[in-house]
């Protein structure tokens, strides 16, 4: 496996771009949340999850939220998932720009 590929090496722009990368998916959806009048409570229950799993992946404690559980958190919001997902690359992207990688 070459060097770039392995997600341990935290030192790595590809880290970084992770980091990023969740820390957009957690603002848009808590942005979604908030402009829809929802709390964590409640969209819980409309993605058919656990309120502990929602708020893992909104407050980006869980460092690799599964696709499945991202489909779930965005039909709950009416959201597309690849809208998310751009969005969040696109900010990423900006942020790791932002930062001179």
């Amino acid at each position: 496996m070459p060097e770039n590929s392995n997600p341990f090496f935290t030192d790595l722009p590809e880290a970084d771009f992770a980091i990023n990368f969740r820390r957009a998916i957690s603002q848009e959806l808590l942005q979604h949340c908030s402009a829809q009048g929802l709390t964590p409570g409640r969209l819980a229950q409309k993605a058919n999850m656990p309120l502990s799993t929602l708020n893992s992946v909104l407050h980006g404690v869980s460092a690799n939220s599964g696709i499945l559980t991202l489909l779930n958190v965005c039909q709950g919001l009416g959201l597309e998932l690849d809208e998310l997902i751009a969005t969040a690359c696109n900010a990423a992207r900006a942020a790791q720009h932002k930062n001179g990688q």
